[in-house]
């Protein structure tokens, strides 16, 4: 059985437990392991019954610049966590709520999208919540039914993986947001809390 099949039968699991209430589902993990692939693809399965909800859409206003002096002391990233628990994880474990909508935050534009996202929790059935810094257990950890981590045991593959897809912010990468995930990873322990943990090279994702 594949790590995709493993994930798959977890899910249907919970749904039946879970009767007719929305389960919510945590997928972090290191850059360019294929986070957003594997939100796609359990899309592609559920369909109308999944929403992916984008850690990035909630990245704090005007923190771009990092302290590369006092880097080694950050740990949350720049994720807005109190907007995404009050906009989103709130309203999902409020059996009074029946729908919602959230705003995006574009990081690149310093703007929020003019169109909110709607989430209709009758029909979304599955909500994943995919990116780095997703699985924060101090924020949002109790709040997940379910949690996956994908790893590299390689590094060599991931640097290839951000070469390709970008290679003009590489060395920027390295020095700066990998060692930031790094220390978030480390402070909460995201490997031993996740419920299941997917090396990435071996299961080429």
């Amino acid at each position: 059985m594949n790590y995709l099949d493993k994930i798959k039968n977890k899910i249907d699991e919970l749904l039946n437990k879970n009767n007719d209430k929305s389960i919510i589902i945590a997928i972090d993990g290191d850059s360019a392991s294929g986070k957003s692939t594997l939100a796609l693809s359990l899309k592609s399965i559920y369909k109308d019954k999944l929403a992916i909800i984008h850690i990035d859409d909630f990245y704090l206003e005007n923190k771009g610049s990092i302290d590369m002096n006092n880097i080694s002391s950050l740990i949350d990233g720049n994720i807005n966590y109190k907007r995404l628990k009050e906009e989103v994880i709130d309203k999902l474990t409020n059996d009074n709520i029946s729908s919602f909508s959230y705003s995006i935050f574009n990081c690149k534009t310093q703007e929020y999208n003019k169109k909110k996202e709607k989430i209709n929790k009758k029909e979304k059935k599955i909500i994943v919540v995919e990116g780095s810094y997703s699985l924060n257990t101090n924020f949002l950890g109790k709040y997940y039914d379910y949690s996956i981590v994908l790893k590299f045991n390689d590094e060599r593959l991931q640097k290839e993986r951000i070469m390709k897809r970008n290679p003009s912010n590489y060395e920027m990468f390295f020095s700066k947001w990998i060692v930031l995930e790094k220390n978030y990873q480390k402070h909460y322990d995201v490997v031993k809390k996740c419920d299941f943990l997917i090396n990435v090279s071996e299961n080429n994702i």
